[in-house]
């Protein structure tokens, strides 16, 4: 934790100079902790500056999951992008046991979802295998349930970015577009997030093929940059990498719109 953490509202800001349409925020902020004047306050301010706002939670929590509904009405989101968490998976065994659990908690949020106009999007993270998450997602065929696409996350069960495209993008509402190096290491390899454009993986390709089957789902830039051991380091990194990501994502959106209009 930074010793003076930014606040959502540069956030913000910075979101609107850089370009962007919107912000997804998650559980690093502990959202469920705002108050409902903070929430509003945050919405009054995001709205004034163009910027659309998502929200995200992590791990499978009702009470929390109620109170990030909230949040979404008092900021005017209409997006909550969620997991369930190994936490939770882990305390199910096979996968009908799994699928079952995961409908019982999607079913009571429905009602409160279709009411305030919220669409649970469902990441393929590491928890679900992606044949579970599809099935899930499919069993519903309802706009509130839908899946968060993130074109890295599956590599942990062995999945090609591209594949993970080909099969989830027709359930998805949104996804989280990065980009990765593969290093050989002794007893393995790691993986290391980079600026979109600088790694190994082909992200024109990518981002073709997921608008080509769902040119409806949102393109959501994400990063890992690695982390120094100091902050200003990391800080200053960490926007040298969104530039670039957002310079190199809108040019290849531009490339895509243009050849489908020839």
């Amino acid at each position: 934790m930074p010793q003076k953490p930014m606040s959502i509202e540069w956030l913000v800001e910075r979101a609107g100079e850089f370009g962007l349409d919107g912000i997804q925020l998650a559980d690093n902020l502990f959202p469920e902790t705002f108050s409902d004047s903070r929430c509003m306050e945050i919405g009054v301010f995001a709205k004034d500056k163009g910027i659309e706002l998502q929200w995200g939670f992590d791990g499978w929590d009702r009470e929390k999951i109620d109170r990030m509904m909230e949040i979404c009405q008092l900021t005017g989101s209409g997006l909550l992008r969620g997991v369930f968490g190994p936490e939770f998976v882990d305390g199910f065994s096979g996968d009908n046991a799994i699928l079952t659990a995961c409908r019982k908690e999607i079913d009571i949020l429905i009602p409160k979802l279709e009411k305030n106009g919220i669409v649970l999007a469902l990441e393929n993270h590491f928890d679900l295998s992606l044949p579970l998450l599809r099935q899930l997602v499919s069993s519903y065929d309802r706009p509130e349930i839908r899946v968060c696409l993130d074109t890295t996350n599956a590599l942990g069960q062995l999945w090609r970015p591209l594949d993970v495209v080909q099969y989830l993008a027709p359930l998805s509402t949104s996804m989280h577009f990065k980009d990765f190096t593969v290093k050989k290491v002794i007893g393995g390899y790691e993986i290391m997030g980079v600026a979109i454009g600088a790694g190994d993986q082909n992200c024109y390709e990518i981002l073709q093929q997921a608008l080509k089957i769902n040119p409806e789902m949102e393109i959501c830039i994400e990063l890992g940059t690695p982390r120094p051991d100091g902050e200003a380091p990391y800080v200053e990194n960490e926007i040298k990498d969104v530039n670039h990501s957002i310079e190199v994502t809108k040019t290849l959106l531009k490339r895509f719109y243009e050849e489908i209009s020839l």
